[in-house]
């Protein structure tokens, strides 16, 4: 009988290659969802960016990858700090919201304008 044994280190090299794989798709997501902010900013700058709030949405509870690549957009476009607010994150919890996009970013930017009056 033949036994796999995943060492502790090839786990994290898996783990990091994955989480590598997601900024770069969100770096990505950034680019195409709001390409006047991020279009002429340099990889870096963009990637840090978006570990940063990758990070923060985490923190927020946020767990799906489709809730935290929905909350830098919701970051990028409207505010960070309203990306924290308890509407939104509410919102980012309810993953038929997230799914159903157009209508839930209709209502975050009435939530955000609100806010903001």
């Amino acid at each position: 009988m033949f036994t796999l044994r995943i060492r502790p280190a090839q786990l994290e090299a898996l783990a990091a290659l994955s989480r590598r794989r997601f900024v770069d798709s969100a770096v990505l997501h950034l680019r195409q969802e709001h390409p006047e902010r991020w279009a002429a900013a340099p990889d870096p700058s963009v990637r840090a960016w978006a570990e940063r709030r990758l990070a923060r949405g985490e923190a927020l509870g946020l767990l799906e990858e489709a809730a935290l690549l929905r909350h830098i957009e919701v970051a990028s476009r409207l505010s960070e700090p309203f990306a924290e607010s308890p509407d939104a994150i509410g919102v980012l919890h309810d993953h038929a919201a997230v799914v159903d996009w157009p209508p839930t970013w209709d209502l975050l930017q009435q939530l955000h304008r609100a806010a903001a009056a």
